[in-house]
C-alpha cells in the first residue's frame, strides 16, 4: 500500500499541534495570573480525543490499522466536536469578548476543527473499505 502525502502532512501538522498544546499547556500552568477558563475535566478530553486522532492521521497517512472499530472512530470525532465547541463555551462566558470576536473566533474554530478532522474521517473510509474487502 502506498503512503498518502496529503496526509502524511496533515499528520506531520496534527502532531506538532498537539506537542505544541501540550507544551504551552505545561508552559502556562506555571504563570500564576494564568486560570484556564474550562474546566480540567473538558482539557483532559481533549487530550485524549486529540491523541487518538493523531494515531487516525498516522493511519490514514501511512495507511495502517491501528484499532479497527468504526463505532469507536465515530465517537472520537464527535467527542472532539463536542469538546472543541464547549471549550469555546467556557471561553466566552469567562467574559471579555466582543461580538465580533466571538463570531470570528467561532469561524476560526469551526474551520481549524474541520481541517483537523480530516484525517480521522480518512481513516474511517479505510475501515469501511477494509470491511467490505474482508466480506467479499
Amino acid at each position: 500500500m502506498k503512503i498518502r502525502p496529503a496526509y502524511v502532512l496533515l499528520f506531520l501538522f496534527i502532531l506538532a499541534a498537539n506537542i505544541f498544546d501540550i507544551y504551552t499547556s505545561i508552559r502556562m500552568s506555571s504563570v500564576p495570573e494564568y486560570e484556564p477558563s474550562s474546566p480540567i475535566w473538558l482539557s483532559l478530553v481533549l487530550w485524549v480525543s486529540n491523541t487518538l486522532i493523531v494515531f487516525a492521521a498516522f493511519g490514514a497517512a501511512f495507511r495502517k490499522q491501528i484499532i479497527i472499530n468504526l463505532n469507536f472512530w465515530y465517537a472520537i470525532v464527535s467527542l472532539d466536536v463536542m469538546a472543541a465547541f464547549l471549550s469555546l463555551y467556557f471561553e466566552f462566558m469567562a467574559g471579555g469578548y466582543t461580538q465580533s470576536d466571538l463570531l470570528s473566533v467561532s469561524i476560526i474554530t469551526f474551520a481549524a476543527t474541520c481541517f483537523y478532522l480530516l484525517a480521522p474521517l480518512r481513516y474511517c473510509l479505510d475501515i469501511k473499505e477494509l470491511e467490505m474487502e474482508v466480506k467479499n
